[in-house]
């Protein structure tokens, strides 16, 4: 009789309805799916030894409580970022932790050119205006530049941050990139310029536009002295993560114009603690971390988390394993 596994699935609010439809079948029906509220911690740690994998949304998984998990091969983290998983932990304990990068680049790339293109004409400003009766059609003057010729910077350049520079060649910038795990003649092949020195991108680019992780390095990647850097028309834009930025540097320049914009899908903390100081601002966008989202996306990021469970329980190993170095295999 063909093994019976059990994956746990660490939410219960979340629509998983296409993940609970689509493991059975992967799986030839040999598996056991438990939706578990992760703060219902009692019955976490009753459930965790004999499972075989996790799906994990947006919950804590540090050091002890990985520990439990004696039996699990893999985690999988339904999304891009997977900083809410000690990934360093799991790997000495034998864990493999993987992420499902693949599913929104396109959507993500789409809201921050978005932000960026509402930001540069003003329209939510102008929507405002109109709906209150007041018809300024000189909002855009004096200092709207015409986009083609200008430099869409890119930081970060991996999937989505590709993404977003075909989009903004298509709208007749020169993009340029700052990445130091990306090669010159990968970028150069996609007509796109990189840039090694991080000073001289951040004063070159007339926007840009940040992709990078949430990891140690990049914490408060983004403070006053590298705003400082950014030519004070720059629109800033942020659907990476909210901690890449520091966000009491980033509300002081733009309060005091050391910057013009800046449109930021994500906030350091989700939802951001009320009032917010960037609320009281003009010459700021905010959404509610949702560039992600589209029922496309949303479809195949639950699909690819089966795969990544199916392929790790009857292969051996994940697609996108993110814990590889220093992974340490159970005995």
């Amino acid at each position: 009789m063909a093994k019976k596994y059990k994956v746990m699935v660490m939410d219960t609010v979340r629509d998983m309805d296409t993940f609970m439809s689509t493991l059975p079948g992967l799986l030839d029906n040999n598996v056991d799916i438990v939706r578990i509220d992760p703060d219902d911690e009692a019955t976490v740690l009753r459930e965790a030894p004999d499972c075989d994998g996790v799906i994990n949304i947006l919950s804590y998984m540090g050091k002890d409580l990985l520990a439990k998990f004696t039996k699990c091969k893999i985690i999988v983290r339904l999304g891009i970022g997977y900083d809410n998983v000690d990934w360093a932990s799991a790997a000495k304990l034998g864990i493999m932790v993987a992420n499902v990068p693949d599913y929104c680049q396109g959507e993500v790339a789409d809201h921050a050119m978005a932000l960026f293109l509402a930001l540069h004409r003003r329209l939510l400003l102008a929507d405002r205006n109109v709906r209150k009766g007041i018809w300024d059609d000189t909002i855009l003057a004096p200092d709207t530049p015409r986009l083609i010729g200008r430099k869409f910077g890119i930081l970060g350049y991996g999937f989505i941050g590709r993404a977003a520079g075909a989009r903004a060649k298509a709208f007749g910038m020169e993009v340029i990139a700052y990445d130091p795990w990306v090669d010159t003649a990968t970028c150069a092949s996609q007509g796109i310029r990189k840039i090694d020195d991080l000073d001289q991108f951040l004063g070159e680019s007339d926007f840009i536009s940040l992709h990078i992780p949430a990891n140690t390095e990049n914490h408060n990647f983004i403070h006053l002295e590298r705003l400082k850097k950014m030519k004070k028309t720059c629109i800033l834009i942020n659907t990476a993560r909210g901690p890449i930025i520091n966000e009491p540097d980033l509300y002081f320049a733009l309060k005091t114009k050391i910057i013009a914009a800046a449109g930021l899908d994500v906030q350091v903390n989700e939802p951001p603690k009320q009032p917010s100081p960037f609320a009281e601002l003009d010459n700021v966008i905010l959404t509610p971390h949702i560039a992600f989202y589209s029922i496309d996306a949303h479809e195949s990021q639950r699909v690819k988390a089966a795969e990544e469970i199916t392929r790790t329980l009857l292969e051996g190993r994940p697609k996108f394993w993110v814990n590889r170095e220093n992974f340490v295999p159970r005995g």
